[in-house]
């Protein structure tokens, strides 16, 4: 059991750190749509984001939802 714990800790950290630079493609993302005068968020993009997050989620069987609370997007 403590061996089982181990890894799930190093997911968890594995977890946090692909979010984490999830985060900052993002900022990059925001500052050079500032750049070329772009909007920072469009909703068509955001729901295909969302519909592709979500079907990535149900492929593997997990909860699309879970998904989507996770900030993805």
């Amino acid at each position: 059991m403590a061996e089982l714990r181990v890894q799930i800790d190093a997911l968890d950290t594995a977890l946090i750190d692909l979010l984490a630079q999830r985060v900052g493609y993002i900022d990059r993302a925001v500052d050079l749509k500032k750049v070329e005068g772009l909007p920072a968020r469009t909703v068509d993009h955001v729901a295909e984001v969302k519909a592709h997050v979500r079907a990535l989620a149900e492929a593997r069987n997990l909860d699309p939802d879970l998904a989507e609370a996770l900030g993805i997007p």
